[in-house]
């Protein structure tokens, strides 16, 4: 494993706090909602906005961590019958489709953020930068991921063929 992967698993493990933290912060936050409604029958106006900018967090810092955990929803049993050199080449056409979907991605997302301006968000009085950001930093986060994934399988490729060589 080289330097560029034990950073991008340090970085995902840091991802993988943060969406812990946010959880636990979001189950708090709709059962102060629940409790409030039901017991006090008084709503908190504020609640949904933090739960619903928190689940944007979470899902967009939550897509690398799948990729990079290899929970992706696919289908294995057309690939599984090619031989190992066109697996190989399924795989890194995959990912650099990925990573070509991911730098489309953070592109719009910074525009989105700059179209946001200085907008608050009408309950929570924080700048709609905050949330939106989250679309690049998880654009930026999945191009990591693949390209570090990419780098790995071809290295592993490469020396596979090149040991199968010398045999």
């Amino acid at each position: 494993m080289n330097f560029f992967s034990r950073t991008v698993d340090r970085i995902m493990k840091i991802c993988e706090w943060i969406v812990l933290i946010f959880l636990a912060i979001s189950v708090l936050d709709i059962g102060l909602q629940v409790f409030c409604r039901k017991v006090l029958g008084s709503p908190l106006a504020w609640t949904e906005q933090v739960a619903r900018y928190l689940f944007i967090w979470m899902t967009m810092l939550g897509l690398p961590i799948l990729f990079k955990r290899g929970y992706t929803l696919a289908f294995t049993l057309l690939f599984d019958s090619l031989p190992s050199k066109m697996q190989v080449a399924v795989d890194a056409f995959i990912k650099v489709a990925g990573i070509i979907f991911s730098i489309y991605y953070f592109r719009s997302g910074i525009q989105y953020c700059l179209a946001a301006g200085s907008r608050l968000a009408p309950g929570i009085q924080v700048p709609l930068n905050v949330v939106y950001v989250a679309q690049p930093v998880g654009a930026a986060l999945l191009f990591l991921v693949l390209l570090s994934q990419l780098i790995e399988d071809l290295s592993t490729a490469f020396k596979s063929e090149h040991q199968a060589g010398k045999g």
